[in-house]
């Protein structure tokens, strides 16, 4: 067997991040859907997996001296703009990290916890104008959807076209099933 073909994979998957993956994933998912939006978010929803939640819940988050998924959301938000990788919580100062702590303690952030062992971030940033949503799945920069004020502008999600009844892209039905 030749090697070159499964480094090529290999190299194709590997990214530098900083830090646990999970949490930065969680800030990278808010910060692309922060994004799109004209003026700064007033509240975060998220939904994320169980697979998620077990990994990011009580890792500590680079350069904070915490921890927190509501945190990692908050700083998403914070640190958005474009371009930004899984490195994203490479440069933060303290300043930033009290900010986002008074975020959260001020109820910027709710998280709803869907069963399963999938890799799923679902954001909607919202403000009094408008709302973003975005699904990351399946990898911790793999953007599936965009959706802005109702409008898909990129869906890449993979449908099991075999499949019959409510699945979680279906909407409230299942979506938000704990």
């Amino acid at each position: 067997m030749h090697m070159k073909p499964v480094l090529e994979v290999i190299k194709s998957e590997m990214q530098p991040s900083m830090g646990c993956t999970e949490p930065v994933a969680i800030g990278l998912a808010v910060s692309r859907t922060c994004e799109y939006l004209q003026t700064p978010a007033t509240h975060l929803d998220m939904v994320i997996s169980s697979n998620i939640f077990k990994n990011a819940y009580s890792v500590q988050i680079p350069n904070t001296g915490t921890n927190g998924i509501e945190l990692s959301c908050a700083l998403g938000f914070l640190l958005s703009k474009p371009g930004n990788i899984m490195e994203i919580f490479a440069e933060i100062i303290p300043e930033q990290v009290e900010a986002v702590k008074k975020l959260v303690e001020e109820g910027f952030v709710s998280v709803k916890v869907l069963p399963g062992s999938t890799f799923y971030i679902e954001c909607y940033g919202r403000n009094d104008k408008e709302v973003v949503h975005t699904i990351t799945e399946n990898a911790h920069d793999h953007l599936v959807l965009l959706e802005k004020a109702g409008e898909v502008l990129f869906d890449g999600r993979e449908f099991d076209t075999n499949f019959r009844g409510c699945s979680k892209y279906d909407g409230p039905c299942c979506r938000y099933v704990l």
